[in-house]
């Protein structure tokens, strides 16, 4: 079970982290839109920023892949950046949204307000990280094809895709109006 849980919940960090950056990647103005709608960022650095967090996005994904390719040392690594990182989102967005500041949440391309539901996922996706990193050398890696990958890798694409539309499933419209 913890070879499960372990594999799942690295596969879904690597995941989401790919399609976060991918989506950054793909719309590179609206990190920095959502950035300066916070007013937290002074406006001329969000531009800056936005392609750091877009960079450093990447450089965990690369890792993470490494990792799960089989090289132990950077599977670690790339889940302590990765918890890093989320709790990082997860921070600003409590701050953001405990300050009463709107704007969208920047999350690569997805049109969503910042929402405590934004930081609920960063901070899963941190907790998911962690328990990843903890249980690291349980990790069923690529390079290991079988039944067990398989059952993995689907529960990850299945968790995975519930937690990433979790915001935007829990947005009531009509309050916001």
């Amino acid at each position: 079970m913890a070879e499960f849980v372990a594999g799942v919940s690295t596969y879904v960090v690597l995941f989401l982290l790919a399609a976060a950056c991918v989506g950054h990647a793909r719309r590179p103005d609206d990190l920095p839109s959502a950035l300066r709608a916070h007013g937290v960022v002074p406006a001329p650095a969000t531009g800056v920023v936005g392609l750091a967090v877009t960079v450093a996005e990447g450089a965990l994904v690369v890792l993470l892949l490494a990792g799960v390719l089989g090289s132990a040392g950077l599977l670690v690594a790339g889940l302590a950046g990765s918890a890093a990182i989320f709790a990082g989102y997860g921070g600003y967005g409590w701050f953001v949204v405990s300050t009463g500041r709107s704007g969208p949440c920047g999350c690569a391309g997805a049109e969503m307000p910042m929402s405590m539901w934004v930081v609920g996922r960063a901070l899963t996706l941190a907790g998911l990280s962690l328990v990843a990193l903890v249980w690291s050398e349980l990790v069923i890696p690529l390079s290991r094809p079988g039944s067990d990958l398989v059952i993995v890798l689907l529960g990850a694409g299945t968790f995975g895709a519930l937690l990433w539309f979790l915001p935007v499933a829990m947005r009531d419209p009509e309050g916001a109006r």
